[in-house]
């Protein structure tokens, strides 16, 4: 049974190889049990790893939402620590010392806000990278996906366009009928699927996996560190 999915895909790198056009369903008739239930494998796991990508682009939303908040936080206590600034400057001018104790003390309890909320900022801005590298790669993870499912129905695709091509008639009915279904597809210089370059473009999606997996455990390694530093400072 044919499935019916979308597919949330990202162009992730520059210089990539160009994608290929997708196979033609009508070329995959002759397909066995075991290329079938391949391609229905495939299918299933871009469906499933469409949910995951989905579910990592509503937390980098949240993340980002959670960062503006904690800026505005801090943006808040350094208005505050100005003002508290002020207040230490009036209060030593009048040379009164209850004033100037008291505006020591605010101006200290900011100070140490202040910092902690720094600590707390840093924690969320890379919390919030790391949730965009972790989009990032599985963006990947289902970019690849879909450039197997394509590269396993372009084998299966050429193997049928090389049967129908050796059975073919010669008449001139014949080669007006090859040549229409030869236009559907991406051709090489023989005429038939160029498989090699759907094994390519496969390759490069798999070759950004392992770009976004390295950039992913960098983000992941500073993430731990900030949220501990975070968790201290709480304590």
């Amino acid at each position: 049974m044919k499935k019916t999915f979308s597919i949330l895909l990202f162009i992730l790198c520059a210089g990539c190889v160009s994608k290929p056009d997708t196979i033609d369903d009508s070329l995959l008739i002759e397909k066995t049990p075991e290329q079938s239930k391949k391609i229905e494998s495939l299918e299933d796991s871009i469906i499933e790893q469409n949910k995951v990508l989905e579910k990592s682009i509503n937390n980098l939303n949240i993340s980002k939402q959670d960062l503006v908040k904690e800026k505005g936080a801090l943006s808040i206590l350094e208005k505050e620590k100005s003002l508290n600034e002020e207040k230490l400057k009036v209060a030593k001018a009048s040379k009164d010392e209850d004033a100037v104790s008291s505006a020591q003390n605010e101006l200290a309890i900011t100070d140490s806000k202040i910092n902690k909320q720094k600590v707390k900022l840093a924690y969320f801005d890379a919390l919030n990278s790391h949730r965009d590298n972790t989009n990032r790669l599985e963006s990947a993870k289902l970019n690849v996906l879909a450039a197997e499912l394509n590269y396993e129905k372009a084998k299966i695709a050429r193997a049928y366009q090389v049967k129908q091509l050796k059975n073919k008639n010669d008449s001139d009915a014949d080669k007006k009928k090859e040549k229409s279904f030869l236009d559907k597809f991406k051709k090489n210089k023989d005429g038939l699927i160029d498989e090699e370059e759907y094994k390519k473009y496969f390759d490069s999606k798999k070759d950004d996996v392992q770009n976004r997996t390295a950039d992913f455990k960098i983000s992941e390694e500073k993430m731990n560190k900030a949220k501990t530093a975070y968790e201290d400072s709480v304590k």
